[in-house]
């Protein structure tokens, strides 16, 4: 009974992200159907829609509280190096400047890599809540409500105006580069990184001369069941929209809640970025090598001694 109550408990408490981002559909919905005239419905949305975000957030203390002190020992939640490197050679990078964090896999809602930004004040010494962001999708910042609750929640728009300028002030970016087509490549039991053709990132951090961390969740894609026979259907949706919304994802017995899994952080060699205007094609591509290799040696380290041995990274 105990074991069950745990289970409900906690993967209540990690739908937190999603489920505030959830009430600002739900609220704004609501006030825009229950307008007495549409005269007044236009209103309300256009408030909605084009209210002044608030300046950029550190993520509220509570939430900082339960990821770190229930939610990350609950999960089993680690923190895997490269051999030979420690956590003091990436305090080195980011004192001295920001660096682009990319997580893999995207999962179904992507709690994993949001558990990890959120507990990083206690369990890494080289992040701080307070110099690291998140990018997300433009459209996330067009949606009611929606757009101040990530806005709270130290999130940037994934324009590369927007993180050149934050990586400029000595912030560090967390992104997903695999975006849509990782969310709907998402399976349980299976890991893989859609990262061939993403060469964006690159270019970005070449033209800032930026480091990038690649980090890889062991666990991920295991959190949630999906349903795969709708990904078909929505995929040219989501693709229209440039997000990745989840899709159907459930737990235990057709729940909301994620399933009880361990959570591993294999963190990437850094890739070093020389400061280049017009990266040709082969200095980016070059560049991307080093990144899937890093990813991958981190893969392969992080898993030993844990349930995820048997598995093979696949990159796409």
């Amino acid at each position: 009974m105990a074991s069950h109550f745990n289970w409900f408990f906690h993967g209540a408490l990690m739908q937190i992200l999603p489920a505030t981002m959830a009430t600002g559909f739900i609220v704004s919905g609501t006030l825009l159907y229950l307008a007495p005239h549409w005269s007044i419905m236009i209103t309300l949305l256009f408030v909605m829609c084009n209210h002044p975000l608030p300046k950029y957030c550190n993520p509220p203390r509570i939430l900082m509280f339960i990821t770190s002190y229930i939610l990350w020992p609950a999960y089993g939640a680690s923190v895997c190096y490269p051999e030979g490197l420690s956590e003091t050679h990436y305090r080195n990078l980011v004192d001295s400047n920001g660096v682009l964090i990319c997580s893999h896999p995207h999962g179904a809602v992507g709690s994993g890599s949001f558990l990890f930004y959120f507990a990083v004040n206690k369990y890494t010494s080289w992040l701080r809540s307070d110099r690291l962001r998140f990018a997300a999708v433009d459209i996330i910042f067009k949606l009611p409500l929606v757009r101040i609750f990530a806005r709270i929640y130290g999130g940037i728009s994934a324009h590369r105006d927007a993180i050149h300028k934050t990586l400029r002030s000595r912030c560090s970016v967390m992104m997903f580069p695999g975006g849509v087509v990782e969310l709907n490549t998402c399976t349980r039991g299976a890991d893989s990184v859609y990262i061939r053709k993403r060469t964006g990132m690159i270019k970005l951090a070449m033209r800032d001369g930026t480091t990038i961390v690649p980090m890889y969740v062991l666990g991920e894609t295991d959190l949630y069941t999906t349903l795969p026979w709708i990904h078909k259907y929505t995929n040219r949706l989501l693709r229209r929209l440039r997000t990745s919304l989840p899709i159907v994802p459930f737990g235990p017995y057709g729940l909301p809640l994620a399933h009880k899994v361990e959570l591993r952080y294999a963190i990437g060699t850094p890739v070093h970025c020389d400061r280049i205007d017009k990266p040709t094609n082969e200095q980016v591509q070059e560049k991307l090598d080093e990144y899937i290799l890093s990813l991958i040696t981190a893969y392969d380290h992080a898993k030993r001694g844990t349930g995820y041995e048997h598995r093979q990274l696949i990159i796409y």
